[in-house]
């Protein structure tokens, strides 16, 4: 086992976890980063989760932070992006398409920077930990065995991997996990037939679709269908579940991204009843198991209802028939897993009230926006956006901090807060205060909320500063 010592220790390559990685190294402290997948970018790399968001307000008033500025900023000059552009579904003030490839840009940074250690492939075997101080990780990338020793220690897994580890309590409401998904490309599509379509039969669509600014930008936001999705989506052999076809323009000519497959957790259950009535009972206190369930079986199902859903397509929507699948996604979508019980939990009331507070890292701007078998849940946040506090990104632990989708929040809170842009955020400003720590030699515990506020960096804008 080789033992390696580091300033900092992140798990989890995905957006926030990059972003703080990011700043750090930049700072000129060692950072290892460990990363199950070869591929930095999370969500977006891994799993094809587009267009990114959480830049504007609803009521359009620009959430600016200094690494997401840059990072927009270089995808646009790398033809990666085409920036923020509003929302033909007017159910954000904009979205902000980005190509997967532009993770690339940080990743080169990233990786010839001596400070930085990068580990793929990577399973974690065990995480030590001394009255509530984390002392080291123990792994195998690579084939390679590990035992790193770190300062402070970051949870941007998206799971609470650490939890799996440590005596962390956590939120894991199993019924009403939000639905998994998988995305694909779909190419040779007609944009024109689309735009069609929504204009001969408007009510077959979202309500709030503005099929004008989709031919002034040049861009689809299709959320409909309808009546076809009711034909064809309530099959039970494949398991799916749903009102509609979702789809948008990707960054290549006349290709769309499909968002419309989904699997419930419930629904995977029921092909192995006793894991189900052991769940029910709480007797299954691991749910590792349930999540290996969900990423190798789950893939398998969903990708079936991948190939299902383009069939319907081609055969009897117009715009589609001359169309293929040109990409899939590498890994299913989690919208949700395990969820840190922190020092404060944000809430539903505080989103939609728009409450900032004295130790807010990020703020978040997307609408509530649950998926569960019950139903989409969708409900507007405060229109000048709300404030995610530090306090929701630690326990009792003194140098260990969840970020992403780890965060202590109810189930409306988190299926707003968990949107790409605002991650991007959280993951800087979660890079600063460990950087003040390092510097002041103190620990998460010890922090007041002055100096978390001094250390923090965003603002939130009128308008937006030009790209």
């Amino acid at each position: 086992m080789k033992d390696i010592k580091v300033d900092v220790v992140i798990i989890g390559g995905g957006t926030a976890g990059t972003f703080c990685a990011l700043h750090l190294v930049r700072k000129g402290f060692k950072v290892a980063l460990i990363e199950k997948t070869s591929k930095i970018g999370g969500a977006l790399v891994n799993s094809l989760v587009y267009p990114t968001a959480g830049f504007h307000t609803l009521s359009g008033k620009y959430i600016y932070s200094p690494l997401s500025f840059e990072f927009i900023k270089r995808s646009i000059e790398n033809g990666l992006s085409k920036g923020h552009i509003r929302d033909p579904l007017n159910f954000a003030h904009t979205i902000t398409p980005i190509n997967p490839l532009s993770y690339k840009i940080i990743a080169k940074e990233l990786m010839n920077n001596d400070n930085f250690l990068f580990l793929p492939f990577s399973s974690i075997k065990n995480i030590d930990h001394k009255n509530f101080d984390v002392k080291y990780v123990d792994l195998i990338s690579n084939g390679e065995s590990y035992r790193i020793f770190s300062n402070f220690f970051v949870d941007a897994s998206g799971i609470l991997i650490t939890s799996f580890f440590l005596p962390i309590e956590y939120f894991f409401d199993y019924q009403n996990i939000q639905a998994f998904s998988l995305l694909f490309k779909v190419s040779n599509v007609s944009f024109e037939k689309c735009i069609k379509d929504i204009k001969n039969n408007p009510n077959d669509f979202y309500h709030k679709t503005d099929v004008e600014l989709m031919e002034k930008q040049n861009f689809l936001s299709v959320s409909g269908y309808f009546s076809l999705a009711k034909e064809f989506f309530n099959n039970s052999e494949l398991k799916i579940k749903r009102d509609r076809f979702l789809f948008f323009s990707f960054m290549d000519k006349d290709t769309v991204l499909v968002n419309t497959t989904r699997l419930f957790l419930e629904d995977l259950l029921k092909d192995t009843p006793k894991v189900e009535n052991d769940v029910r009972q709480n007797e299954l206190k691991d749910d590792k198991l349930l999540l290996n369930k969900a990423e190798v079986r789950g893939y398998g199902l969903l990708l079936k209802q991948v190939f299902y859903i383009h069939k319907i397509m081609k055969e009897n929507i117009g715009a589609f028939r001359d169309s293929f699948i040109s990409d899939i996604a590498d890994m299913v979508g989690i919208r949700q897993w395990r969820n840190v019980k922190g020092e404060f939990v944000l809430s539903v009331d505080d989103v939609v009230k728009g409450v900032f507070f004295d130790d807010t890292i990020a703020v978040g701007t997307w609408p509530i926006d649950i998926h569960t078998g019950k139903g989409i849940v969708e409900k507007n946040v405060n229109e000048d956006g709300y404030g995610i506090p530090f306090r929701s990104c630690i326990s009792n632990f003194k140098n260990l901090v969840f970020i992403g989708k780890n965060i202590s929040a109810d189930n409306y809170a988190f299926s707003s807060l968990r949107i790409q842009g605002t991650m991007m955020i959280m993951g800087e400003n979660i890079g600063r205060i460990i950087e003040y720590c390092l510097k002041r030699k103190t620990n998460f515990i010890n922090l007041n909320y002055s100096e978390i506020k001094k250390t923090v960096e965003f603002k939130v804008l009128d308008t937006s500063p030009e790209l």
